[in-house]
């Protein structure tokens, strides 16, 4: 079941929402409700992707000993990328996570 929450509800929790501009263009919302999870989907496999072409990028340059400047240019778009996404999915763990402290606590004052 996904995880949805009102901006309201995230900023009663403590965090600014949505803060971080790739926040903004990756967060995935209807009737006013944030899905986290599949938010979090989406900024990982960017992340993914990101890390992807460096690993890609330093394997060929290491295979044939070629200089990283020849292998791409785009070796500062791609560290950006994951810089980007790893701090958004770090904002969105952190959210899930107080999501689900929040939730314990009203379970155990309920019982």
């Amino acid at each position: 079941m996904p995880v949805t929450i009102s901006p309201d509800d995230i900023r009663a929790l403590g965090f600014d929402w949505p803060g971080l501009p790739r926040l903004e263009q990756a967060a995935v919302a209807a009737d006013g409700q944030v899905d986290l999870e599949t938010t979090l989907s989406r900024v990982e496999a960017d992340l993914r992707f990101f890390q992807g072409q460096i690993d890609a990028a330093r394997r060929f340059s290491e295979t044939w000993n070629a200089p990283m400047d020849d292998v791409t240019d785009r070796l500062d778009k791609y560290h950006d990328g994951v810089a980007v996404n790893d701090a958004a999915a770090a904002r969105l763990r952190a959210i899930l996570t107080a999501i689900a402290a929040r939730d314990r606590q009203r379970a155990m004052r309920s019982t």
